[in-house]
């Protein structure tokens, strides 16, 4: 895997904490939100899996809104710029945050100012923290290009793929086009359509709420 996604890992055992530190390295994409790995049996502490993390979190322990700003300063994860903003409307605590001088902050929370999108590289992997877990689909696009896994559609629509298979769920009507991550014959499992060549996209026109498969 290029990019793996912690969703609000707040304890990290260390077993865990073990196998994620084996996958540290081939310039892979870490990202954690909200409350990673801050807490154990004893507390609350957004230092305690700081090396793990690849970055420090700070804290308030208080309850707001928490909606993160993306700023467009022309990064790969930033592309969209303010279209990208996302959290809640419902008071969450406590507020989490990266506090991290080597951390680069392209985002940050609306009610306080403190980072709440921050990247750190450390030269054979990077890590991302977001201070809040519902992000769109256009910021999970930016995150796999940055981490140069394959994006499989530019609409938002729902994919579920593997190495053999691969469903298409339409949330809007309209042409379609799916990229593949190489080549290969595809076979689409309602018409029994087989193409004539490897190819490396899919394109079709289809209604909304539609489901297509393809192997």
């Amino acid at each position: 895997y290029k990019l793996l996604i912690f969703v609000n890992c707040a304890m990290i055992s260390e077993a865990a904490a073990a196998g994620i530190r084996r996958w540290q390295n081939g310039n892979r994409v870490f990202c954690w939100t909200f409350a990673a790995g801050v807490t154990d049996y004893d507390g609350i502490d957004p230092a305690r899996h700081a090396d793990l993390l690849g970055m420090r979190l700070g804290w308030r322990n208080q309850r707001q809104n928490i909606h993160v700003c993306v700023e467009d300063r022309g990064h790969p994860l930033t592309q969209g710029g303010a279209a990208l903003n996302f959290g809640t409307e419902g008071s969450v605590g406590p507020v989490f945050f990266a506090d991290d001088p080597q951390a680069t902050v392209l985002g940050r929370l609306r009610d306080g100012g403190e980072a709440a999108l921050a990247l750190r590289d450390h030269g054979n992997w990077r890590s991302v923290y977001l201070a809040m877990l519902n992000f769109g689909p256009a910021f999970l696009r930016n995150l796999a290009r940055f981490a140069g896994a394959n994006v499989w559609c530019e609409s938002d629509d729902v994919v579920y793929a593997n190495r053999s298979m691969l469903c298409l769920h339409t949330a809007t009507p309209g042409r379609k086009r799916i990229e593949l991550p190489a080549p290969a014959i595809v076979t689409d499992l309602w018409s029994g359509e087989k193409s004539a060549a490897p190819v490396r996209e899919i394109e079709t026109d289809t209604p909304a709420f539609r489901t297509l498969i393809w192997k």
